[in-house]
C-alpha cells in the first residue's frame, strides 16, 4: 500500500497558509485599501453568495467526471487564484476594481478545499495510505506560522505586500496538486465502483436532501455555528482593537486558536474509535456555546488569547467531524457533493456574518456585535446537538 500522507499534507499546509492570508488578514488588507466594515461586509458576502452558487455545482461535477481528475480541477482552479492575487497587488487604487478581483479570489479559493477534502477519500478508496488527521494538522501549524508571520510583518510594513504571499504559496499549492497522481487501473476500479452503485451525483439539491433527510436540519446548525465564526474571523482585527491589540496581538491569537486544533485533528481519528462522530459533534457544539458568549464577556487581549484555547474543542472538533459525518451519511456517488453542501452551509452563515457584522460595527459597535455573535452561536449549537442520533452509525464507520 503506497502512503500518500505526506504529499497530502503539503496540500493543507499550502492552502491553508493562503487561508491565513486571504481570509485572516482580509479586514487589514481592506482597511489598508480604504474600504469601510460595511464595505468589507459586502467584499465578503458577495464572495460567499457566489460561492454558495458555485460550489454544490463543482461539486456535483467533480463527482460526475471521469475525464478530469479532482487533483486536476483543484490546480486549474489554484491558477486562477495566483492571477487574481498577481493581479491585486499591481492593481492602482480604484476601490470598486481592488473590491471586485478580492471577490474572485475568495470566492474561487473556497471552492478548492472541499476538492482537497474529498481526495484523501478517493485516494483512500483506491488502496492508497492517507491520514486526514495528520494532513489536517499540517494545516492548522502552516496556518499558526503564517498568521504570527504575518501579523509581525504588516506591524512592521504594511499590508500591501500580502497578495504577494499568496502568489507564492498558490504556485507551490498547484505544483502539488498536479503531482498528486493516483494508480490508473485503481482510478478504473473506483469509477466502476461508482458506477454500479448509483447514479445519484446527477440529481439537484431537492433530490440529494430528500434522500438525506437528516442531513438538513444538521447543515443549519452548522451554519448558525460557522456564522459566529466567520463574524469572528473577518471582523477578528476590529475585534482584536476593541479588546486593547493590533495586528501582531491579531497574529498571535489566531496561531494560539491554530496550534491548539492540533492534537485534536491529528487525532480524531483515535477518538472517533473511543466514541461516536456523533458523540463529538455533541461534545463540540456545547463548547461553541460556551465559547461565544466567552468571547462577548472577556475584558482584554488575554481573555481573547484564553478563548482561541477553546479551539481544541470547538472548531476543531466541528470541523473533523462533519467530514466524517457527512462522509458516512452519503453514497460514495455523492461525496464530493455532500463536501459541498457543508462548505455551502458555512458559506451562507459567512455572508450573513459579513452583512450584517459590518453593518453592527458601523451603526453600533463591536460589543453588540459580538453579543449577536453569541446569541446565534448558541442557537446553532442547540440544533446541531438535537439534530445528530446515534443512530446514524454509518457516519462511524468511515473512520474505521
Amino acid at each position: 500500500m503506497k502512503n500518500k500522507t505526506l504529499h497530502y499534507s503539503a496540500l493543507h499546509g499550502l492552502y491553508w497558509g493562503d487561508m491565513a492570508v486571504i481570509i485572516g488578514f482580509a479586514s487589514v488588507y481592506l482597511l489598508y485599501r480604504g474600504f469601510t466594515n460595511s464595505q468589507i461586509g459586502v467584499i465578503m458576502a458577495i464572495s460567499n453568495i457566489i460561492t454558495v452558487v458555485t460550489s454544490p455545482v463543482l461539486s456535483a461535477f467533480a463527482d460526475r467526471t471521469k475525464k478530469i481528475s479532482l487533483n486536476n480541477l483543484a490546480a486549474a482552479l489554484a491558477v486562477i487564484v495566483t492571477a487574481l492575487a498577481g493581479v491585486l497587488y499591481f492593481m492602482p487604487e480604484v476601490l470598486y476594481a481592488v473590491g471586485l478581483v478580492y471577490v474572485l479570489l475568495i470566492s474561487v479559493n473556497s471552492v478548492i478545499i472541499p476538492l482537497i477534502t474529498s481526495m484523501s477519500f478517493v485516494a483512500a478508496s483506491y488502496g492508497y495510505d492517507v491520514n486526514y488527521g495528520v494532513a489536517r494538522s499540517v494545516g492548522s501549524v502552516t496556518y499558526a506560522v503564517v498568521v504570527t508571520a504575518i501579523g509581525k510583518f504588516v506591524e512592521k510594513y504594511n499590508a500591501s505586500y500580502l497578495p504577494l504571499f499568496c502568489v507564492l504559496l498558490y504556485t507551490l499549492l498547484f505544483l502539488f496538486l498536479f503531482l498528486f497522481r493516483l494508480n490508473r487501473k485503481d482510478l478504473i476500479k473506483s469509477e466502476s465502483r461508482v458506477n454500479e452503485k448509483s447514479k445519484a451525483g446527477k440529481d439537484n439539491v431537492f433530490a440529494f436532501f430528500k434522500r438525506y433527510p437528516g442531513l438538513l436540519m444538521f447543515l443549519l446548525g452548522y451554519m448558525f455555528i460557522f456564522l459566529h465564526q466567520a463574524m469572528q474571523s473577518t471582523y477578528y482585527f476590529q475585534i482584536m482593537e476593541y479588546k486593547g491589540g493590533g495586528t501582531y496581538e491579531l497574529g498571535i491569537a489566531s496561531a494560539i486558536a491554530a496550534v491548539m486544533e492540533l492534537p485534536t485533528i491529528a487525532g480524531f481519528t483515535y477518538m472517533l474509535k473511543k466514541k461516536s462522530v456523533n458523540f463529538w459533534l455533541r461534545f463540540s457544539a456545547v463548547f461553541y456555546a460556551i465559547k461565544g458568549f466567552a468571547f462577548w464577556l472577556v475584558p482584554n487581549v488575554l481573555g481573547v488569547y484564553a478563548v482561541a484555547l477553546m479551539q481544541i474543542a470547538t472548531y476543531a472538533i466541528m470541523y473533523t467531524a462533519s467530514i466524517y459525518y457527512v462522509e458516512g451519511m452519503v453514497d460514495e456517488s455523492d461525496r464530493v457533493k455532500g463536501q459541498g453542501y457543508v462548505i455551502t452551509s458555512s458559506t451562507i452563515g459567512g455572508i450573513i456574518a459579513s452583512l450584517v457584522g459590518g453593518k453592527i460595527l458601523d451603526v453600533a459597535s463591536v460589543n453588540e456585535q459580538l453579543m449577536f455573535g453569541a446569541l446565534v452561536c448558541f442557537l446553532g449549537s442547540l440544533i446541531v446537538f438535537f439534530s445528530v442520533s446515534e443512530k446514524k452509525k454509518k457516519a462511524d464507520s468511515v473512520a474505521a
